[in-house]
């Protein structure tokens, strides 16, 4: 496949520009993204897979500076030495962290046992502590798990090693690549500059929106655990690029 040198070259700079804090999300966007009109031109081309990627790092609801962990600021830093590569793309599946799923059934099964033991010591209160317990348990599982799609980490043990050095192939490999991200002057890595929470702007608080999802993982927990039982799809797994 032919490579696009001007569009890496624009998307490099666009990149690093956002990496030394010059632009925000919504210009970043804007010239990272600006040719995807469609997800076949996304999955066509090896400039649109990566600009797939890049997306991940950024909201693009809100106008911010960046805001990624250590892990993400040197994945876009090998990012950023592909973009000055000629080299095309290859896909690679891993599969994706399944705890909530696992998890659901064992927490399904507490309720015809609490309701036994309720019936048992005829105490009801019982049956309303176990229906409690669950609910904390599945929205810290919950909770977690949106973080972990977030930050992009994966408990998958071949896809943990994979994003280390991902797009190159070996950590080897990303050292001998290392050198092309020079000339952009980017600075070293500063939690308290470069992962800073942008909060999206929203009518509610928060904290009350917790409650309210508590309030209603209260009165649904069974048919939310019962949903989440089935996978979301026959192949739960996701995509990893690596450099041909």
């Amino acid at each position: 496949m032919a490579v696009d040198r001007n569009r890496r070259e624009l998307m490099a700079k666009a990149l690093a520009a956002f990496m030394r804090g010059e632009i925000k999300a919504r210009q970043f966007d804007k010239q990272v993204m600006k040719w995807d009109n469609s997800y076949m031109d996304r999955i066509s081309c090896d400039e649109g897979k990566a600009a797939f990627v890049l997306w991940h790092f950024y909201d693009d609801l809100i106008d911010h500076h960046i805001s990624v962990s250590k892990e993400g600021w040197d994945c876009l830093k090998r990012w950023l030495a592909f973009l000055k590569t000629d080299y095309g793309l290859r896909e690679r599946k891993v599969q994706c962290a399944q705890y909530p799923r696992l998890v659901a059934p064992g927490l399904l099964a507490l309720f015809p046992l609490a309701f036994l033991a309720a019936c048992h010591f005829q105490q009801l209160a019982i049956f309303f502590a176990a229906w409690l317990g669950v609910a904390i348990v599945w929205l810290i599982l919950y909770y977690r798990k949106r973080a972990r799609d977030r930050s992009f980490i994966m408990t998958d043990k071949e896809g943990k090693e994979l994003l280390t050095h991902a797009p190159f192939l070996s950590q080897e490999d990303w050292q001998n690549h290392a050198h092309l991200i020079a000339v952009f002057d980017i600075p070293p890595y500063d939690p308290a500059v470069h992962n800073k929470v942008y909060r999206k702007r929203t009518w509610i608080n928060p904290a009350w929106e917790r409650i309210a999802t508590f309030g209603f993982a209260l009165l649904v927990l069974p048919v939310w655990l019962i949903w989440a039982i089935k996978p979301c799809s026959p192949d739960p797994s996701a995509s990893i690029f690596l450099r041909t």
